[in-house]
């Protein structure tokens, strides 16, 4: 399993009713963003998953600017198609 700073213990779901009961957990916290819970084929996950992006360093959301992503890439990618030379 994993923990929140809160000491909170989400053991590995093994059934959409341990799903809910997470989300149930989050949502007593009154979350500043919406809470959606996956099937267990994780069905959105697949569908969805971070595309197009995913985050990594700072605990977002406070300290991603989608403008500062977005000169990165264009200056990474002056035109369609290319690919930068990592």
């Amino acid at each position: 399993g994993w923990a929140f700073k809160n000491n909170v213990d989400i053991r590995q779901h093994r059934s959409l009713q341990d799903r809910l009961q997470a989300a149930h957990l989050l949502l007593d916290r009154s979350p500043q963003c919406p809470v959606v819970v996956d099937t267990m084929q994780n069905q959105s996950s697949q569908l969805y998953a971070a595309l197009p992006e995913r985050l990594y360093g700072k605990p977002g959301p406070w300290n991603y600017n989608p403008e500062e992503v977005r000169a990165v890439l264009e200056k990474l990618c002056p035109s369609p198609g290319h690919m930068p030379q990592l």
